[in-house]
């Protein structure tokens, strides 16, 4: 009872001090909520799609409308050759649009940049072991190999009977 209590007059208290009605504290809680997560995960991905659509359209669009105009004056005969070196700029433009995505989404999405380092090998596993003075460490290795030389101290030579045809077990 004491638990309801305290929350109701939180919640009341919250109400009053913050100004805000009804609806902006629902609101509040929907986006604590997992139906918040799912909502601001959308919203994350709409972002993403747009920042994608419109660079490739600023990329593309004056590839594709200088090419147009290229047919249509190819077809006459009158494509000036002053503009044939502003229509590889166009196609290089739309082609910079590829090494461009890499740079959309590491911007927009964390999990893509956290994957990334750790594909490149820039982001470390995060090891506890730093909390331990340096005697306990050692003692946890020595625990976990017996000597404290690796993980293959554990490898033993044994007769082809007991192992497999390769003649290691691993304990």
């Amino acid at each position: 009872m004491y638990s309801f209590a305290r929350r109701e007059s939180v919640y009341i208290a919250r109400k009053k001090l913050a100004g805000l009605k009804d609806w902006a504290l629902d609101l509040l809680a929907k986006l604590k909520s997992k139906q918040g997560m799912a909502i601001r995960r959308e919203t994350r991905a709409t972002k993403l799609v747009a920042t994608v659509m419109v660079v490739f359209l600023a990329c593309w669009l004056p590839f594709f409308t200088l090419n147009m105009v290229k047919v249509y004056k190819l077809i006459f005969n009158t494509w000036p050759t002053e503009l044939e070196g502003l229509f590889h700029w166009f196609t290089a433009l739309g082609y910079l649009n590829s090494s461009l995505n890499f740079f959309i989404y590491s911007a927009i999405n964390q999990k893509f940049r956290s994957s990334f380092r750790r594909l490149v090998g820039l982001q470390r596993k995060r090891d506890k072991t730093w909390m331990l003075p340096p005697k306990e460490i050692e003692r946890r290795r020595h625990a976990r190999y017996g000597c404290g030389c690796g993980p293959f101290h554990k490898v033993k030579k044994t007769t082809l009977r007991k192992a497999s045809s390769v003649g290691y077990v691993l304990f």
